[in-house]
């Protein structure tokens, strides 16, 4: 059950930020500059790998998280989803 919260937390940060979820993770170590900040809008923002904002030609359409992974293999197969929808929206 947690894994599914986890996810959506992902996509929820990534297009939020339209950016990976990853790419703050460096920052919210303790002494970086956005330490704490995951616990901004009641903790609906989840800073772990795995999230992507879904960008169609320049237009945010939305964001996929994926979780029950180590972070590696979220980050991986998030990337895989994401690069099948931009395949399947160059088709014509």
């Amino acid at each position: 059950m947690g894994t599914f919260d986890l996810a959506l937390g992902k996509a929820r940060t990534s297009r939020a930020f339209q950016a990976p979820s990853s790419a703050f993770v460096h920052l919210i170590q303790l002494g970086q500059p956005l330490f704490s900040v995951n616990s901004v809008g009641g903790g609906q923002y989840v800073i772990l790998q795995g999230g992507l904002p879904l960008v169609v030609n320049g237009v945010l359409h939305g964001a996929l998280g994926v979780s029950g992974g180590t972070p590696d293999q979220d980050e991986a197969i998030a990337n895989a989803a994401a690069a099948l929808l931009q395949a399947s929206n160059t088709k014509e």
